[in-house]
């Protein structure tokens, strides 16, 4: 089994991030990182997590005011990666794979 997690935005064909204020977005598998809180402007950020050969559909809450940082991409991934590991293998587990 490989141990490697490929992380990376999901942007539409265009290169436009993939991403919605809406909270009530339909999440497949209902896999969020990190809760709203108390952001007052909360992102939720669709994240393209491939392990294994398999897709796995990941959203990441964040502030909008990141949004126009050019390295949101590395400081997701780094703030992120335990918490996305850790719900990859949670859906590995329940065979909620794509």
């Amino acid at each position: 089994m490989n141990d490697e997690y490929e992380i990376s935005l999901s942007r539409t064909p265009d290169g436009h991030l993939i991403a919605t204020d809406d909270p009530n977005v339909p999440l497949k598998h209902e896999c969020l990182i990190n809760e709203p809180g108390d952001n007052p402007k909360p992102i939720f950020i669709h994240l393209d997590v491939i392990h294994n050969g398999s897709a796995f559909p990941i959203w990441v809450c964040d502030s909008q005011d990141r949004l126009d940082d050019p390295d949101l991409e590395m400081k997701l991934k780094e703030e992120n990666k335990s918490q996305i590991i850790e719900a990859i293998k949670k859906l590995e587990a329940q065979g909620q794979i794509e």
